[in-house]
C-alpha cells in the first residue's frame, strides 16, 4: 500500500461518515511521516489497546509533567487500513460525542479530540493543523456540500526535492 492508496481510503470513509478528511490524514500523516510502512499493525492513528487483529507492544513517547519520556505500550493492530479508519473514528465518537456538530470547523474538531484526551503531547493539535495534509484537505466540502470554515493559506511542498502525491497547488487561486 502506498500513501496515496491510503488517501482512497480514508476519503471513501471520510465521504460515508462525514468526517472532515483533513482530520483523518492529518492525524495519520504525523503518526507514520507518510509512509505506511510506520503503521505497524496498519495503525495509521496510534490508537492503544486492541483491534480486530489483536495488540503489538511498542516503544513511544508521552507528554507528562516533567516532559516527553518513552515508554512501551499496547497498540491496536488491525487487517486493514479501513479497520484502522474506522475504529479512529469509534474512538472519535465515544470522546467527542458531538463531532458531527464540529465537522465543518475541523480545526475545531481537532481541538476538541485533543481536549478529550485523544493525544497527550502539548503540540499536537498545531501538528495535526500543520500537517500538509490537514492544509491541503481543509477546505473540502462535508458530505452536505457545505465548505469548511477554516482559512489556510496554499501549502508549500515541505519536500522540494521529491516528488509529492500531494495536489499541492491544489489550494492555488485561479
Amino acid at each position: 500500500m502506498t500513501w496515496n492508496d491510503f488517501i482512497a481510503v480514508a476519503r471513501r470513509v471520510a465521504n460515508q461518515e462525514g468526517l472532515p478528511l483533513s482530520v483523518l490524514l492529518g492525524q495519520a500523516a504525523l503518526e507514520t511521516g507518510r509512509d505506511p510502512g510506520k503503521a505497524p499493525g496498519n495503525n495509521f492513528f496510534g490508537i492503544k489497546g486492541g483491534g480486530t487483529a489483536g495488540s503489538q507492544s511498542l516503544k513511544t513517547q508521552e507528554q507528562g509533567k516533567k516532559g516527553l519520556y518513552s515508554t512501551v505500550a499496547n497498540f491496536a493492530r488491525f487487517t486493514n487500513p479501513e479497520e484502522s479508519i474506522r475504529a479512529y473514528l469509534n474512538t472519535i465518537e465515544k470522546l467527542v460525542p458531538n463531532w458531527r456538530e464540529l465537522a465543518s470547523d475541523p480545526a475545531s474538531l481537532v481541538q476538541a479530540i485533543k481536549s478529550a484526551g485523544y493525544a497527550t503531547d502539548v503540540n499536537y493539535v498545531q501538528k495535526v493543523l500543520n500537517t500538509p495534509e490537514f492544509k491541503a484537505y481543509a477546505s473540502e466540502p462535508t458530505q452536505t456540500g457545505e465548505s469548511y470554515k477554516v482559512d489556510l493559506t496554499k501549502p508549500k511542498n515541505p519536500y522540494p526535492n521529491i516528488e509529492s502525491p500531494l495536489p499541492y497547488n491544489r489550494l492555488a487561486p485561479s
